[in-house]
């Protein structure tokens, strides 16, 4: 008896659907595939597949919905325990047919369509949701997985009995969630509470400041005093500039008492030297060749001693920068003395 009622079914589905197809004007390719799954959706119910029943029920009314066939797919919801979306299904059959007059056992499916909507009503459960005011941007609200729409908001939504999810998500705002267990026949309320993400700070570096001189106390600027303040990492160390600029001085010292001692000194020394007899035997020519003694002395007491200066002063400026740590302070003192048949140079401070 029931493989013959499924039968009858599938016929009066089919019936109702090809005069709708015609006036739809749908191809004979999407009459036929409908056809074939109504018909495979029937052999699944008379199997127990509720699952694949009601699927291949939803691809036919995917191409043509018909009264009928939302109380075929709504009765295969009600098998699987999915009360709410078969509640759904026998209320649109319910206004479908009633809007439909010259439907083909319209009053027969009418009945059963009301018949099946009074025995799920008691069977559902809802959940009223209420938002923040104003609504914030970007509101995504979903209950057990679909979209609730923003016309539905504090509205009751129809849910299965049972555990309930409850999720929404804001632009700027922290995701809310919530749990909880509705019985059949009851109102659950969730009221979504948004709070705003965190703020990050953002840490901003301040390099230190540098200054000239030197201070005391704490802080950063510029102190008072003389000297050159430099990082403890590294540097140039300011002795090592000091012995240079003097060596260098000294060289240009020597270029100059070479210049003003001049050719004619020179020409002199050479009449005079110990091993000739043309120095002549006046008093004029004696402080002449006496003035270009000394001023050979001091070329060469300048020249070999503001090279030796400087290279050392040009090694001192290397090692210290490529040194790391504090530098100490150098105190420099080139002091040059004459003496009779010398010169000296004297070097002092922390170097």
């Amino acid at each position: 008896m029931r493989r013959l009622l499924g039968v009858a079914f599938v016929a009066a589905v089919w019936l109702l659907g090809a005069g709708n197809v015609a006036a739809q004007q749908l191809s004979g390719t999407d009459v036929a595939t409908r056809r074939d799954l109504l018909d495979q959706a029937q052999r699944a119910r008379d199997s127990g597949n509720h699952t694949l029943a009601a699927d291949l029920a939803s691809r036919a009314g995917r191409i043509q919905m018909t009264p009928s066939l939302r109380l075929f797919i709504a009765e295969e919801e009600t098998a699987l325990n999915r009360f709410a979306d078969a509640l759904g299904n026998a209320d649109l059959c319910v206004r479908e047919t009633e809007r439909d007059q010259n439907a083909r056992s319209r009053d027969q499916i009418l009945t059963s369509c009301r018949q099946m909507l009074e025995q799920l009503r008691p069977r559902v459960a809802r959940v009223s949701v209420t938002v923040p005011t104003p609504v914030p941007p970007g509101l995504r609200v979903t209950v057990n997985g679909a979209t609730l729409s923003d016309a539905l908001y504090g509205i009751p939504y129809t849910v299965n009995p049972g555990h309930v999810d409850v999720h929404a998500v804001a632009t700027g705002m922290q995701p809310f969630h919530a749990e909880v267990e509705v019985a059949a026949m009851q109102v659950s309320e969730v009221r979504i509470a948004l709070v705003p993400e965190p703020v990050v700070a953002v840490p901003v570096v301040v390099p230190p400041a540098t200054g000239t001189g030197t201070g005391t106390g704490t802080g950063t600027g510029a102190g008072t005093g003389g000297g050159t303040d430099r990082p403890a990492g590294g540097g140039v160390s300011g002795g090592a500039i000091a012995v240079t600029g003097v060596g260098a001085a000294a060289l240009i010292t020597g270029i100059i008492t070479g210049v003003l001692r001049g050719p004619s000194a020179r020409t002199l020394e050479m009449r005079c030297a110990p091993d000739t007899l043309e120095c002549p035997d006046d008093l004029a020519v004696i402080e002449a060749l006496s003035t270009a003694r000394r001023f050979t002395v001091l070329t060469n007491v300048f020249l070999i001693g503001g090279g030796v200066v400087t290279a050392g002063g040009i090694i001192w400026l290397a090692v210290s920068a490529a040194s790391s740590g504090p530098r100490p302070r150098a105190r420099t003192q080139i002091a040059p003395t004459l003496w009779p048949g010398g010169f000296g140079i004297q070097i002092g401070g922390a170097l």
